[in-house]
């Protein structure tokens, strides 16, 4: 996946044009069902779009991959970055304790 379309396309996470430049910042999570992982996509509401992967090729368990989705920046304040961070890492450990 690379796109907000794909993604939009494979979770029906229901988002529009309106959700990417609406002036709001959002957070949509869904499960990838392909690698098993929870993901978040953050959107500044002015065009920026990020996906946030909850696995780490590098650094496995320890980390996440970030991307950016069909722009060249995306703002976030530190505390929706900590929030998206902290829930990811909490999904990965109540997998790991399955």
């Amino acid at each position: 996946m690379t796109t907000l379309e794909e993604i939009e396309s494979e979770y029906k996470l229901g988002l529009d044009q309106s959700w990417r430049c609406g002036g709001v910042p959002h957070t949509a999570w869904f499960e990838d069902e392909y690698s098993g992982t929870y993901n978040a996509v953050y959107t500044d509401g002015d065009g920026g779009v990020m996906l946030f992967e909850g696995y780490s090729e590098i650094f496995d368990e320890q980390g996440i991959t970030v991307r950016l989705l069909g722009c060249t920046y995306c703002d976030i304040t530190y505390d929706e970055m900590h929030d998206i961070v902290q829930e990811l890492k909490e999904c990965y450990n109540s997998e790991e304790d399955d």
